[in-house]
């Protein structure tokens, strides 16, 4: 049942991200997808007591994730368009190849938090976990990731600086310039 509850709101998610962004800015659209998910993580530690309740708040966290899947990819084109536009670099390749740090990142530091966290709380295998120890993973599984969101979100409002209205002026300025190409009018 969560499986396929996750996915449907996914994909609702994602249907309502593409229809979102024709009248609000992508970025928006994107922090507010990072913001849900953020604040399901502290409301899954706060409430996520039973199991009911820990699938409905984890499926509106996989409704913000779709909002920030929708958005990303484009978000790493108006990367690549900035490039274009302030260095004269058309760094897509590398750009593009970075779509898949995060998740290699995420694998690393799953298995610390992960492996670090379990020994802290005294996790044992073989013993019947007391309260501590299911509190600690429950802030292993809640907690941790929604302070790593917070501190990219942070990063992010900080460095992401690019509005729509500066992504527009830029695209039409590379296209008066000659250099806002897409791959396939560049392969011709």
């Amino acid at each position: 049942m969560y499986f396929s509850a996750s996915g449907i709101i996914a994909m609702v998610g994602s249907v309502l991200a593409e229809i979102a962004v024709r009248y609000v800015a992508q970025k928006t659209i994107y922090i507010l997808g990072y913001a849900i998910m953020i604040v399901c993580f502290f409301l899954m530690y706060a409430f996520g007591l039973s199991t009911p309740v820990f699938i409905v708040l984890s499926c509106i966290w996989f409704f913000g994730l779709s909002f920030v899947n929708a958005t990303q990819i484009s978000m790493y084109s108006d990367g690549i368009d900035y490039g274009i536009y302030r260095r004269g670099v058309d760094s897509r390749l590398w750009l593009m190849s970075l779509t898949t740090i995060p998740p290699r990142i995420g694998n690393f530091g799953k298995a610390l938090v992960v492996g670090i966290g379990l020994a802290a709380i005294g996790y044992t295998a073989q013993v019947v976990p007391g309260p501590e120890v299911i509190d600690g993973i429950r802030f292993l599984a809640c907690i941790a990731p929604a302070i790593i969101m917070v501190i990219g979100l942070i990063v992010l409002l900080k460095w992401f600086t690019l509005s729509d209205t500066q992504i527009i002026e830029i695209r039409k300025e590379l296209e008066v310039a000659g250099l806002g190409k897409g791959l396939e009018e560049q392969d011709e």
